[in-house]
């Protein structure tokens, strides 16, 4: 019985991640910063009907005498591609301002929505500063930590940071694959 329930669990946090959170067919990682022009020739190539640019930046989060090293990840606030999802299922936008962070890492920060957290960029400049935290998530996955595309931008001031790009195609090209799953509209709707 248990053996079956660890097989269940593991399914839906597959399903949860990899489904309804990572929504993308393929995400292009670039070693060098490029500037939008990259998103157009994405778009460009045959079967794409979306792209979107996501960053990433490599932190160190500070409270007190807990420090977790991150990848602070950001998406645009309307992301169709990469969502937040929760335990529930429900999607959980990114604050504009501030930070969110996954349940686990709040509680390993002993930190909750309004604190304070010292947030220090890794390569680069090494920028410092204290940013609030928004909202936290309760994933089923990891410490993570997010921030709004504008935000990471601000942080970044000329670091050197990794911008992943997602692909995804249309839903008949992911039928056709098997790879078949629910509008944004129907999960919206699923998880309201």
């Amino acid at each position: 019985f248990s053996t079956l329930q660890f097989i269940d669990a593991s399914r839906v946090m597959l399903d949860t991640f990899f489904g309804d959170a990572q929504r993308q067919d393929l995400t292009v990682s670039l070693v060098e910063p490029l500037g939008p022009g990259v998103l157009f020739e994405l778009a460009a190539l045959p079967g794409v009907i979306a792209v979107e640019p996501g960053r990433a930046l490599a932190a160190r989060l500070s409270r007190g005498g807990r420090t977790e090293r991150v990848a602070l990840e950001g998406s645009p606030f309307d992301a169709q591609l990469v969502a937040r999802v929760d335990r529930s299922g429900a999607v959980v936008p990114v604050p504009p301002q501030g930070l969110m962070l996954s349940g686990l890492l709040a509680r390993k920060l002993e930190v909750s929505t309004g604190d304070p957290v010292e947030v220090e960029m890794l390569g680069g400049r090494g920028t410092r500063l204290a940013l609030p935290v928004t909202a936290t998530i309760d994933e089923l996955v990891g410490t993570r930590a997010y921030a709004s595309s504008g935000m990471i931008d601000r942080l970044a001031r000329g670091d050197d940071v990794r911008r992943p790009h997602r692909c995804g195609r249309s839903s008949r090209q992911r039928r056709q694959r098997g790879h078949g799953s629910p509008s944004m509209k129907q999960r919206q709707q699923t998880a309201s």
